[in-house]
């Protein structure tokens, strides 16, 4: 398999840009030697080291884009201007900035970077930490058919990945996909939770949902009926799911649900300086 690159440089030493490399060296895309680190927090630095012996660590970001023909820019969204504004001076026109930070637009990369063409907005999800992740990025009209191809193998080596050609779909995967394993925490914490209150023990529990979910997810994975087919299926007139069914709707379990993800969708245009206007309960003017 053809190497990723011949220098990647990493600008924030983080858990989902472990995942990432941790990605490349499994998959063979990526030699240590090829990869270039930098961290203000020199033990996540170090940590990577430790973990792909040959890998470079460096004392400034500037240093360590220098030369790189992919960068991926993993710092914390409120953290991206300045990180954008340290690396402007050493990174390569002909590099591939590849970026997964929430909320930030493509235009904060071409205006601080305007020498730049090759830009690539992602947004992950934590379950890249152990390869089932799922990413969706957007790329500015300078990347090349090899750039895509690279940003392709990069974001596809932690999970699945879908490329969109519309950028506004990114604020809408945040919300979605960044955001959503979240939910999927809190439903499994609350389930949980009411089977120890009715009387099992917490691992019996947990051991019970679980189960649960993973099979269901893989039921409708490999099903060809609609969700709500499915739901039907195990709700009987009368029965205990109808009966489950009707306290949720009771309580606005999907309204609330809704809510949740249209908040998180508004807090990530936020982010990029945009009109959050938008949504239920919202008016446009």
């Amino acid at each position: 398999m053809a190497r990723l690159a011949s220098r990647l440089a990493v600008v924030g030493a983080g858990r989902m840009a472990e995942a990432i490399c941790g990605g490349m060296m499994k998959g063979a895309l990526l030699e240590p030697a090829a990869l270039h680190i930098y961290d203000t927090n020199r033990g996540r630095v170090e940590l990577f080291q430790q973990r792909w012996p040959g890998a470079n660590t460096h004392e400034s970001s500037s240093s360590a884009v220098a030369g790189a023909d992919v960068v991926l820019l993993a710092v914390k969204p409120q953290q991206m201007a300045s990180a954008l504004a340290l690396v402007r001076s050493t990174i390569s026109p002909s590099a591939l900035v590849v970026s997964i930070a929430a909320g930030c637009p493509i235009s904060m990369f071409t205006e601080a970077l305007p020498k730049v063409p090759a830009i690539v907005r992602s947004m992950p999800n934590t379950p890249a930490m152990i390869g089932q992740g799922m990413t969706v990025w957007a790329a500015t009209d300078g990347c090349s058919e090899r750039q895509r191809e690279q940003a392709k193998l990069l974001l596809g080596c932690f999970g699945d990945e879908m490329f969109v050609d519309d950028e506004r779909y990114l604020d809408m995967a945040t919300a979605l996909v960044g955001s959503g394993p979240a939910y999927v925490y809190l439903l499994i914490e609350a389930w949980v939770d009411t089977g120890v209150h009715m009387g099992f023990p917490r691992d019996v529990s947990e051991r019970l949902v679980l189960q649960t979910v993973q099979g269901s997810t893989s039921l409708l994975e490999q099903s060809d009926k609609h969700v709500a087919a499915l739901r039907n299926d195990i709700t009987s007139p009368g029965g205990t799911t109808a009966a489950a069914i009707y306290s949720a709707d009771q309580g606005g379990f999907r309204t609330t649900v809704a809510d949740a993800i249209w908040a998180a969708y508004r807090r990530s245009l936020e982010l990029g300086g945009k009109d959050s206007n938008v949504g239920p309960g919202r008016s446009r003017k």
